[in-house]
């Protein structure tokens, strides 16, 4: 049985030396979402003789995500609003990249009761990546600011009252801003580069590209 985690499971990592968050740090998830990943994953090492293996992505992106898919549009709108002072160490795995772990493990026979934290291995500022989609759309003039938690809280906090008005989840709400206040979203893929033997095949760059030329496709861009 696979169970598709999250790196959210493990909540806040160190931010003030940036390490890698390791599949041995103790699990404390401060987000609703983090926690019911957590309750299922515990559920499931409850069952006696039921092999299992438990994948816990980072930021997953690909054709038809739409949170990442906010700041594409808002970089080809020529802004890009940061949340925070401190910039944020993030980490991204492309959805056929997902797939094909998952079929990694759940192909080789040998690997059971395992987890593993699923991440391409490079890590990036909020900063370059706005740059990043930024070169990529080809956009000459980008306004930059970052803007101070408090402020961005108390976004989150009116756009999710407007979401329940409207009976709408909406992209931007407190647990968001719980998972947009994380500065180190940095954890360890090497259990899973040698115990599954993945190499990425979509780079961040080669990802972006393939999910910008999709948003354009099809009329999102």
């Amino acid at each position: 049985f696979l169970l598709m985690s999250s790196l959210s499971s493990y909540g806040r990592g160190d931010e003030k030396t940036f390490r890698p968050i390791s599949p041995d740090d103790p699990q404390l998830p401060d987000t609703a979402y983090g926690k019911s990943k957590l309750e299922a994953e515990n559920y499931l090492r409850q069952q006696p003789y039921f092999p299992y293996v438990i994948l816990r992505p980072t930021g997953v992106y690909g054709p038809g995500e739409r949170d990442y898919f906010v700041e594409i549009k808002s970089v080809q709108s020529g802004f890009d609003f940061t949340a925070g002072l401190t910039p944020q160490r993030i980490t991204f795995i492309y959805v056929k990249d997902l797939a094909t772990v998952a079929f990694l493990a759940l192909e080789n026979e040998a690997i059971r009761n395992r987890h593993y934290f699923v991440a391409d291995g490079d890590v990036y500022t909020d900063e370059s990546f706005a740059r990043m989609i930024q070169e990529i759309l080809q956009k000459k003039h980008v306004l930059r600011a970052r803007i101070p938690m408090g402020l961005v809280h108390i976004a989150c906090l009116c756009s999710e009252w407007v979401g329940r008005l409207l009976k709408k989840s909406m992209t931007l709400n407190t647990d968001k801003y719980i998972i947009l206040k994380q500065r180190n979203w940095i954890c360890d893929v090497t259990p899973l580069q040698k115990e599954l033997g993945f190499v990425p095949a979509y780079p961040l760059r080669r990802g972006l590209e393939e999910s910008i030329e999709w948003y354009k496709k099809e009329g999102w861009l």
